[in-house]
């Protein structure tokens, strides 16, 4: 899998999570069938929402949010969860992966 993406899906993941409130379980299904139906469709389709789209705003819209911007304290928290995938990265990962966490924002 390309590492971007997979970055990519980790910060929206943990958006659900953290920022929209989701039960962890429920997020990982929403990530998952979200992608599943994304593979259905065009190819232009994914490259838009994935390469176009903050996670953030993603992670909003799968949890049924109205609202598509964060309040400063929201944008605090997600640059927060963003560092601690790219340090998670750092750790457990290659270069190649830290780049691609680095590129995904």
């Amino acid at each position: 899998m390309n590492i971007t993406l997979t970055a990519y899906w980790n910060i929206v993941l943990r958006s659900l999570i953290r920022l929209c409130g989701l039960p962890k379980e429920v997020a990982r299904q929403r990530v998952r069938d979200f992608r599943r139906r994304l593979q259905e469709g065009p190819a232009h389709l994914r490259q838009d929402i994935v390469y176009h789209q903050e996670p953030y705003r993603l992670a909003l819209t799968l949890a049924g949010k109205g609202k598509m911007e964060l309040t400063s304290g929201e944008m605090r928290t997600y640059h927060k969860l963003v560092a601690e995938a790219v340090e998670e990265a750092s750790v457990t990962g290659s270069e190649e992966e830290v780049k691609g966490y680095q590129s995904a924002l």
